[in-house]
């Protein structure tokens, strides 16, 4: 009886830590696959199609982004919801803002996080 409780509490102690880190790497993987989507979105003339990382510091980067545009609470909804594809030394920010001015706003908090990257702002203005 205790062999086969304790057997038991070992599976259930394995299968929960084999689906944290699970529920992680299904993360990742939706983030990369966020970034493949958004890129092929931009076109052949931006950046070449297909050709979105896979690499953890890059989908890093674009959530540690992400998280900065969301906290604030000045920029409007369409700013917060711009795409940014982080691809090697290269952040591409494209969608679009109310103004020039949140538009900077948006550059401006990329760049403070991307810090050393180039940022490609290919925002457009609302109308």
């Amino acid at each position: 009886m205790k062999r086969t409780f304790l057997a038991v509490s070992i599976l259930l102690l394995v299968s929960a830590v084999a689906s944290c880190s699970s529920d992680r790497a299904v993360a990742d993987r939706s983030e990369a696959n966020m970034n493949r989507r958004a890129m092929t979105a931009m076109g052949r003339d931006t950046v070449r199609t297909g050709a979105a990382s896979h690499r953890s510091a890059d989908v890093e980067l674009t959530r540690k982004i992400r998280e900065k545009l969301m906290a604030d609470d000045r920029l409007s909804v369409f700013a917060q919801n711009i795409t940014i594809v982080t691809l090697g030394d290269t952040v591409t920010l494209k969608g679009e803002v109310r103004n020039a001015a949140e538009s900077r706003k948006v550059s401006s908090l990329a760049r403070e996080v991307a810090k050393d990257k180039h940022i490609n702002n290919q925002l457009v203005l609302t109308k």
